[in-house]
């Protein structure tokens, strides 16, 4: 079995969960004292853990973009939360936007759709 500190520990934890899935037991210390180990999950015992999207835009961010290029007028002036190019909710209030895109479970691009730009012409 093999001992390393929390320092150590926090710093390799990627190369020793590698040595861990080849089947060693760990055990993590503290100033010298267990408190800790990995261990390889028993046969069967590992439990399935729910896919989530990684923080960050959506997957297909160049489809939230066109989104809002085509919907522009529609919600000019309002928050808009997409999933790709999926609205998921859409107000005045960024914060309740967001909120509500989040129930769904998903992490989402919150925007703010800016009205048209009218042509500014200047002269002498």
């Amino acid at each position: 079995m093999v001992t390393v500190g929390s320092y150590q520990a926090k710093t390799h934890l990627p190369r020793l969960l590698g040595r861990v899935v080849r089947g060693e037991r760990i055990t993590i210390t503290r100033h010298g004292r267990p408190v800790a180990m990995l261990v390889p999950p028993e046969a069967g015992t590992a439990q399935p853990t729910k896919k989530r999207r990684p923080a960050g835009p959506p997957g297909d961010f160049a489809a939230g973009i066109r989104w809002l290029e085509q919907h522009r007028e529609k919600y000019a002036g309002q928050w808009v939360a997409l999933d790709g190019g999926r609205l998921l909710a859409h107000g005045t209030d960024a914060k309740k936007v967001h909120q509500a895109a989040r129930a769904s479970g998903l992490l989402p691009l919150v925007a703010y759709v800016e009205p048209a730009r009218q042509a500014f012409w200047g002269g002498w």
